[in-house]
């Protein structure tokens, strides 16, 4: 079957010219694919602008319509117990020692004073028998002293100490001796250790002549020193910690199912 190229009507097998048209026939294979050979032509172009703007009408309504599953985190709030360390403070008291030095507490009393005499002159003397015989006789004779004048006497003065405090005591002091003028005869520095609590005794001596008489007398004591310490309460603010238990609201993630949209999907849209 043969087809005009310019009317495209159906012409004879063995016919060289249309006979509609005249046109010279030209034979050529696959013919059928020139049938409409310039579509162009044919169609408008305002039927090309309906057609893509209803496609991408189509296309927003199918994107915003379908909606595809995806998995997503949801934050969620939940009360939690929160341990914690939290500081204080309180103010508590402390002591301190002040120190101080002061006198040892003594008190004295005079000892046994002896006067002794350390030199005598015999005044008088007799005889008797100090060994006899049988018979009755004398076998040996001594002469003994009747009466005796001293020639020189000792003074032994003697003061007693007794510490009354709770440390041990350095006690020192100048022994006299006075006559019956009340003339203050020195004799030497005396110097006496007593332990807390306990007994000491100074003693000094004095030599002198008959027909004086003496007695003792002791001054200018000087007593150590003990160190005494009285406690103080002092306050002071001191800041400390401890732990302390709080309820607190505390953000946390679950992973949910959820719904997007294909625009989503693509990343076109923006999931609010």
């Amino acid at each position: 079957m043969k087809y005009c190229v310019n009317c495209k009507t159906k012409q004879k097998s063995n016919a060289k010219y249309c006979e509609s048209c005249g046109q010279k026939l030209i034979i050529k294979k696959n013919v059928r694919r020139n049938l409409f050979p310039d579509l162009t032509r044919i169609i408008k172009p305002q039927f090309w602008i309906i057609a893509v703007v209803l496609l991408l009408f189509i296309f927003v309504i199918v994107g915003n319509t379908i909606k595809l599953p995806y998995y997503g985190l949801a934050s969620y709030t939940e009360k939690s117990p929160v341990n914690t360390v939290e500081e204080y403070t309180v103010t508590e008291p402390y002591y301190i020692d002040k120190c101080h030095k002061a006198n040892i507490s003594y008190t004295t009393e005079w000892g046994e004073i002896e006067r002794e005499c350390l030199e005598e002159k015999c005044d008088g003397r007799y005889t008797t028998c100090v060994s006899s015989n049988e018979q009755g006789g004398c076998m040996h004779y001594e002469t003994l002293c009747e009466r005796s004048e001293c020639l020189k006497y000792q003074l032994n003065c003697k003061l007693e100490i007794r510490n009354e405090d709770n440390a041990d005591g350095v006690f020192r002091f100048k022994g006299y001796v006075i006559n019956n003028n009340n003339a203050k005869n020195f004799v030497q520095n005396v110097t006496v250790n007593v332990s807390e609590r306990g007994l000491g005794t100074g003693s000094w001596s004095f030599n002198h002549s008959p027909g004086n008489t003496f007695s003792c007398w002791s001054t200018d004591m000087l007593v150590s020193n003990k160190t005494v310490c009285d406690q103080l309460t002092r306050y002071r603010t001191v800041t400390k910690q401890r732990n302390k238990t709080l309820i607190q609201e505390v953000e946390k993630h679950t992973s949910i199912e959820l719904k997007r949209t294909l625009f989503q999907a693509l990343g076109w849209v923006k999931i609010r």
